[in-house]
């Protein structure tokens, strides 16, 4: 396992505008516009 690797269970690296949307609290991530639909 290689620490510059993102994890097997995450789908990709989160990007600079990804990341503090995701972990905003009154931004979920299943609300924001850059992420696809799971």
């Amino acid at each position: 396992m290689h620490p510059e690797y993102p994890q097997v269970d995450a789908p990709r690296p989160l990007s600079p505008r990804d990341e503090p949307a995701n972990t905003s609290p009154d931004r979920p991530a299943n609300a924001t516009p850059t992420s696809p639909a799971t």
